[in-house]
């Protein structure tokens, strides 16, 4: 509905009931001045009440509005009106969907401007953008107005021209004599431009001015003269480098791994690494050497950081870590997963490859408990390990070298499965150990047994390169 501006005029806002009241309806009015153009109270209009009830019987209620006459050029305002309920409602009665209401408050001074002060745009989002210019009583004669447009920006100005952030498509606008309802809104068109520029908010101001003083000799002023639009940042991203390493050498060894953005930013982003410190995982300090923080400089497209393998004598095999990437991104940044997900951090996923290429058992000495006479006998597992995948097959063979416990066939000690154990070419993970299942009879608590690895040559055939390393195994037998 409308108001007119002006001293003496009204308008009445009618509420409905879909059936006549059972009760008193009683209902509070709010008005919502969230608006930019939202009218002002008291200065602008009045309103008679601001509590409406609905009589017993009745079936709507009337709002009053009073509109006050300014010397204010202000276009069009608005009244927005919000209906909540004063106590409760009959038993079955609730409160419709359509509990608000705008009243359009028509400028009685004659009058021409932007019909909104400011619009946001997300760069990509749309091709152009149409600025209307609102003129709100028809001119005797035509009104030209100068229009002027100046980029501005947070650090980054929008700039205007052909691949550039946009083109206005016009530098005036006109209205016509007699204009009809329709040519009382004339439309600027501003193409925006998708560009691959990081950058931070940049907005774009236009204004208009009275050309030819014929905005003047038509009896008008100009109301909103300046009108924004808004460019938020791009959704950049912050990712890791399908170029980075994903193993490191442990003896020297260096691996690159980067994190890159798709647009340089403009000034420099910095973030934290760290690495993982979970159950079997490589450590930083202990087992490499990890570089705390990455840096993308000003401009530039990636950043990386050098992780150095640290030597050790020990056997681990291969052991994974995971590195952290975290920090404050500029605004409209964002970190992105191998998936395209939008994520709180970055991670990369890394093995250590140990150069400690020897096998042998995995412990050099058991304590193992002999079984009851009841028993007859008792099977443990002694294992045996390779610290990465063979090239070729591997053979170790276990032998007697010591010891009080007979062995053999008929000894008191002896190798159910076999004295060997073979390792596939190429094996991996739980293939890289292999076991010998050694079998005690009652009545031996207090006698040892030494058993000693040898190799035919397989851990240096067909390509492997291994070391026979820990090669005996004394086992100790206790009381049952």
């Amino acid at each position: 509905s409308t108001l007119m501006e002006g001293d003496g005029t009204t308008a009445n806002v009618t509420v409905n009931v879909n059936r006549p009241a059972p009760v008193d309806i009683m209902l509070n009015v709010a008005v919502i001045t969230t608006d930019p153009k939202s009218a002002t109270e008291g200065t602008d209009y009045t309103i008679d009440s601001k509590r409406l009830t609905i009589g017993v019987g009745q079936s709507s209620g009337t709002i009053t509005l009073r509109g006050r006459d300014d010397e204010g050029n202000e276009g069009n305002e608005y009244i927005d009106l919000m209906l909540s309920v004063v106590g409760d409602l009959p038993s079955g009665w609730t409160l419709g969907s359509q509990a608000t209401h705008r009243v359009t408050l028509q400028d009685n001074d004659l009058s021409v401007g932007f019909e909104e002060a400011r619009q946001t745009l997300v760069e990509g989002s749309a091709a152009s953008i149409s600025v209307p210019v609102t003129i709100n009583q028809s001119p005797s004669g035509v009104i030209n107005l100068n229009l002027t447009v100046m980029g501005e920006g947070d650090d980054t100005v929008a700039m205007s021209g052909s691949g550039n952030d946009y083109i206005v498509v016009a530098d005036s606008v006109t209205f016509p004599a007699n204009a009809n309802e329709t040519q009382r809104t004339q439309n600027i068109t501003v193409n925006i431009s998708n560009d691959s520029d990081a950058e931070l908010e940049e907005r774009i101001v236009l204004t208009l001015s009275d050309m030819d003083n014929s905005l003047t000799n038509s009896g008008f002023s100009l109301g909103q003269a300046t009108h924004t639009i808004v460019i938020p940042p791009n959704d950049n991203t912050v990712s890791v480098a399908s170029t980075s390493a994903s193993t490191l050498a442990e003896s020297s060894g260096t691996a690159t791994v980067a994190v890159s953005v798709d647009k340089p930013p403009l000034s420099a982003i910095s973030l934290t690494v760290t690495g993982s410190m979970g159950e079997g995982d490589a450590l930083a300090g202990t087992d490499y050497n990890l570089p705390g923080t990455l840096t993308i400089g000003a401009g530039q497209s990636s950043g990386e950081i050098m992780l150095t393998g640290m030597d050790d004598e020990l056997k681990e095999g291969g052991e994974s870590f995971t590195l952290t990437f975290e920090g404050s991104l500029p605004e409209g940044w964002s970190f992105v997963n191998s998936s395209g997900s939008t994520v709180m951090s970055l991670t990369h996923s890394m093995t250590l490859l140990d150069d400690d290429l020897v096998t042998g058992f995995v412990t050099s000495t058991s304590m193992l408990a002999a079984p009851t006479s009841a028993q007859a006998l008792k099977t443990y597992n002694l294992e045996i390990s390779l610290p990465s995948s063979p090239a070729a097959e591997v053979t170790l063979t276990a032998m007697k070298t010591g010891g009080t416990a007979s062995f053999g066939a008929i000894g008191e000690t002896f190798l159910s499965s076999g004295s060997s154990v073979t390792f596939p070419a190429n094996a991996t993970g739980e293939d890289l150990t292999q076991t010998l299942a050694l079998r005690i009879l009652s009545g031996t608590a207090g006698k040892t047994l030494e058993l000693t690895l040898t190799d035919g040559g397989t851990l240096t055939a067909g390509g492997n390169n291994f070391t026979l390393d820990s090669p005996t195994h004394t086992v100790t037998i206790t009381n049952p």
